[in-house]
Order: structure tokens, then sequence, then C-alpha cells
């Protein structure tokens, strides 16, 4: 077992120290006394500044060409030097004493439960393996910047320009070590809404944030992207501290100012992710709109937008503003590919955005007002995949708790702002791409609000206790009905770690990228055809953002000729075509493209196995 052993303790420290230094410049910060932390909410104030920091410096680097491993460590040693410099106490809110609590054995085999899930997520989060869109962007995008040093123009790849700051992460990752570690990064964000979650219910009793963990990793959805690079966890951390700390605003006036601080950080934060993180930071800001019309009543309202508008919307506008401007510089549009019409932008036109939009509304189950009427029902019971649902599923158990929570939990403020937030966010989700996958960033909330629920119907039970019991027995028993594939999983993933870790290496990739990187020239392009996962490809290449609304048929799609074709291939410097056999619906290659390929004059097949062509062109 000591290969195995090597192996997982080797990501296990590394994604230990990634932790640590997201963390040490938020601590840093805080023991300065620059930010106030509210009261019990200091160490998720220190990781969010922390990981904002981080994600602030290494954009600066990668606009002027200085992201490197240079770069990597000298942003580590500053991070030290500064803490190492204001280390030293501050006025800071007092802690309580914690309560004397004895052993709590169904709390501690529901927290074991977890733990055990978390441990065999991971198993899967340190395989080779490189998931879909991650190969498509989620890696490849900042795998190319550490290559180039910083920002670069990636043609046809439309999703370089939206805000990555995960994907800013990930690069750190994949610096510090490998894209594995880049994977564990997106497992640790999961860890990390877990936390909060337990945070937002702490105060509720340790059982309540049992549950409310327990209802978050009982979603399949969200254990899909667990062990993935994907951004949607990342989403969900932020969203949910972005709630926390509003909320505390809200409820504790004297902490309002460093509150909203610390919730527009962690909605910049949202908006860094991805574009429709805009609607999510919406919601947080119209939760308190409340607070502002009572302040007009009250007399005070010029003391309380200024407060909202320090605080809250200017780290939003600060932040957010460098990923518009590094759109426009290298697009030429702010919101590239959005707003064509006013903008412009390369590799993109009307034709492609109005089948951009098609695509994306023709994910879910229909759009008219029925539709609509039943889509909370049908996003929560159907359970089908692809265009004709909703490509994953949330659980069908929030048939319960959300319901649940509606009628017996709007009491609580807490329930009422995570359950207010979902519904904002919901409704955009609804008229937008209806894909489960972007519903994540609202279960966490639907997680507190339900766990709050169901501990307030249990006190106010006269059968409290084995009513506690009994739920938390539930909770157990659905964990370990859900996980237990993955636990089986888990283990035989740590054998193979063992037996054949080179062998799984090798086969996270495809045998052709290895022919690319042995035989193609250094300065060879490649177009991709029927494939957009360049992640493994060692050499420069061209691919479709989205096949329905494929840029390459509409670039090449209006040649007349061979010749011509020939020419705007060349004129981009392409030297050959990688042709992976998938069909996709819609997807039309025009005929003079389908011509030159059978033509062995023309483009020379050096290449075929397993579902993978290349040619040279002549």
């Amino acid at each position: 077992m000591k290969a195995a052993v090597f192996h997982l303790i080797e990501y296990a420290l590394c994604l230990l120290g990634v932790g640590l230094a997201l963390w040490l410049p938020g601590r840093a910060v805080v023991e300065a006394g620059w930010i106030k932390t509210p009261k019990g909410l200091s160490t998720l104030a220190q990781i969010v500044v922390g990981i904002s920091l981080w994600t602030v410096a290494i954009f600066a680097l990668s606009a002027i060409g200085g992201w490197n491993d240079a770069g990597l460590k000298s942003l580590l040693l500053v991070f030290i030097a500064c803490w190492i410099g204001v280390r030293r106490r501050v006025p800071r809110f007092a802690r309580p004493a914690p309560a004397a609590r004895g052993a709590d054995p169904m709390l501690l085999l529901t927290c074991a439960i977890v733990l055990v899930s978390l441990i065999a997520i991971g198993l899967h989060a340190i395989s080779p393996e490189v998931s879909w869109d991650a190969s498509a962007y989620h890696l490849t995008v900042p795998r190319l910047y550490n290559e180039a040093g910083g920002f670069r123009a990636i043609e046809m790849n439309v999703y370089s320009n939206w805000p990555l700051s995960t994907e800013l992460l990930f690069s750190a990752a994949m610096l510090a070590n490998d894209y594995i570690l880049a994977k564990a990064v997106h497992f640790g964000f999961g860890i990390l809404t877990l936390a909060a979650i337990v945070l937002a219910c702490r105060g509720a009793g340790r059982e309540t944030g049992a549950i409310g963990g327990a209802l978050w990793l009982l979603s399949p959805v969200v254990l899909f992207e667990f062990p993935i690079a994907y951004i949607e966890l990342a989403t969900a951390f932020w969203l949910t501290a972005a709630v926390v700390f509003l909320l505390r605003a809200k409820q504790r006036p004297a902490e309002a100012g460093p509150a909203l601080l610390l919730s527009g950080l962690c909605c910049a934060g949202v908006i860094g992710t991805k574009v429709t993180g805009i609607a999510a930071a919406g919601a947080v800001g119209l939760l308190y709109t409340p607070d502002l019309a009572r302040s007009i009543r009250n007399g005070d309202a010029r003391v309380k937008f200024i407060e909202f508008g320090r605080n809250f919307l200017v780290p939003i506008i600060v932040l957010s503003l460098p990923w518009l401007i590094k759109a426009a510089w290298f697009t030429g549009n702010p919101i590239y590919p959005f707003g064509f019409e006013l903008f412009g932008g390369p590799d993109w036109s009307a034709a492609l955005a109005s089948r951009f939009e098609a695509w994306q509304r023709g994910l879910g189950m229909g759009r008219g007002p029925i539709d609509y009427l039943l889509l909370p029902m049908r996003v929560v019971w159907h359970t089908g995949d692809g265009a004709a649902g909703f490509g994953n599923e949330i659980g069908r158990y929030w048939a319960l708790v959300v319901p649940l929570s509606i009628a017996f939990g709007l009491r609580s403020p807490v329930v009422r702002g995570c359950l207010a937030v979902s519904g904002s966010y919901f409704v955009f989700w609804s008229l937008s791409a209806q894909n489960a996958r972007f519903l994540i960033p609202i279960l966490p909330l639907l997680a507190i609000a339900g766990a709050l629920t169901i501990t307030s119907m249990i006190e106010r039970s006269s059968r409290h206790r084995p009513i506690r019991n009994a739920v938390l027995a539930a909770c157990s028993g659905a964990l370990v009905w859900t996980h237990l594939g993955s636990w089986v999983d888990g283990a035989k993933l740590a054998v193979l770690y063992q037996l054949r870790w080179p062998e799984l290496q090798r086969a996270a990739t495809d045998p052709v990228f290895g022919f690319i990187d042995r035989e193609l020239p250094p300065d060879a392009r490649v177009l991709m055809l029927n494939t957009n996962q360049g992640f493994f490809c060692p050499r420069e290449f061209l691919a479709d953002s989205f096949f329905e609304a494929s840029q390459i048929t509409e670039w090449l799609g209006s040649a007349s000729s061979r010749a011509q074709l020939l020419e705007r291939l060349r004129n981009r410097g392409v030297t050959h075509l990688l042709r992976f056999d998938q069909q996709w619906g819609g997807l039309e290659y025009p005929l003079a493209l389908r011509e030159l390929i059978d033509d062995p004059r023309a483009a020379e097949r050096i290449y075929r196995a397993g579902r993978f062509e290349v040619f040279a062109l002549r």
C-alpha cells in the first residue's frame, strides 16, 4: 500500500497547503485590523479575503505577463512576509466561551458518515481523468495562460473571455503541482461550502449543521460536480458566504459595515466565477432593499445608502470591472459574446448569437406558461438527461424540504433570506439555460433553510430528543444509501492508484495527443473537428466553443470553393486537421471541407486509431 498511501498523502498535503496559502493573506489583513470581522464569522471572513487577494494578485500578474512559477513563489513569499509583519493582537469582538457538552452518538455517527463520504469523493477527485468542460476550458484556459506567462488571446474560445477567477486558482494549483491538484481545489470549494452551511446553522444547535450538510451532500448534481474541475461549487461557496454576511448586516446594525463589505467581496467572487453570477449577486443585493426602504421612513436614508454603496457595491464594481476590461482588450466587446450587435467581436456573428440563444432556451422542459408553472416540480422530479431534461438531478427530497421551509420556517429571518435569494435566482435560471448544474449555487441556501426549519419543528415537539435522533438517523441512512457506491468505487480507486497509477495517467488522455507531440512540428496549428477537448493537445489548436453554435462552420461555411477554404485555413495558420468520430446534431461542415478531407492530394491522413484521425494539409 506504500505507493497508494504516498499518492493520497501527496495530494492531501498539497490541498492543505493550498488552503493555508489562500487563508494566509486574509489572516494577515484581519490581524492588521484593516477589516473588522463580525462576531463568530472571523474565520470565514479570513478565507473570503484571502481568496480575493490571491485572485486579484494572479489577475494583475497575468495582465502584465508575469504569471509563472517565479511569480507564484513571489506572491507566496509576499503574503507570508505581510502576515509575519502585521501579526499582532487587534481589538475584535469577544468570542463566547464554549459550552461544556457531552458525547452525542447520533451526531457523531452522522459526522463520521459525512467524513467517510468526503474521503471517498476526494479519492475520485484525484483521479487523472479530465471531464468534458474541464478539457474544453476550465483547465485548458489556465494551462494556456501558464504557458504564455499570463493572459493571451485564445482564438474561438468564447469561455476565455468570461470571468475566470476560479480558473486563476486552477492555474496556481497547476504551477504548484499539476492539474490533479486543480481538480482538488474545486473539491476544496465543496468542503468550504459545507463549512459555510454548518456555520450558518451553528446558532440553532449542533445537529442543525449536520442536517444542513447532509441535505447538501445528498444532491446527485452536487456529487457529480464534487470530484471534477468545474466551477459551480466555487459559485456555491461565494453565494452562501455572501448571504451569511448580508444577513448578519441585517440582524446586527452595529456590524453592518464590515458585514456588507465582506458580502460585497463574496458577490464579486460570485461574478468572478461565471457570467450568471451577476444575477446571483443581484439577488443578494435585493435582500437588503427592505432595510434601505426602512431607512427612508426613519430619516437616516443618506447614511444607510452611503454605507451600502461604499461597502457592498464598490467592491463588486472594483473587482468585476477588470474582467470587462480584459474582454474588451482581447475582443473589443466587454461582455463578449453577448451584445454583439452593439460591440461586435471576433469569431462571432448575429447568426451565432441567435443559435446560441435558441440552444440555451431549448434546455429544460419547455417555455410556455404551463411549463413555467410546473418547472419547480419538474426540475425536482424529472430524472432524464440531455436537452429533454435538465442534464442532471438535484434530488427529489427537495420537493419536501422546500415546501416545509416555506410553510413552517418563515418566522426565521435566516430562512426567509435564504429562500428569497434562492427564489430570485431560480426565476433568472428559469429564463436562461435550464441546466440542473446551474442550480448548485442555491442548494446550500435551501439546505440551510431546510435544516433550520426541521430543527425548529423538532424543538416545538413534546418528544424532542427521540425525534431529533430519528432525523439524524434518517440523514445518516440517506447518506449511506446515496454514497455507498462512491465508497466502494473509492476503495477500488485506492487500490488502482497503488497498482496501476502510471497506466491510469496514460489512460486519461487519448494516444492521438502523444502522436501529435511526437510527429507534428512545434509550430503546427491543429483545427479540431467534432471535438473541443484540448487540454492534452500539445500544439496550438482551433476548436468550437459550442457545437450548437459552431464558429468553425460560420467561419468556413461561406467558402465557395476548395481553394477559398484552403486560403482561409492558411490565413489562420492551420497546418493539420484533427477529426473526432462523433456526429453532433445540427453541426454540418461545408461541402468544400468534406471534399478536402476526402482528397489525399489536399489532405494526407497521417494517423488513424480509435475515434481520431489526423490529416496534414498539403
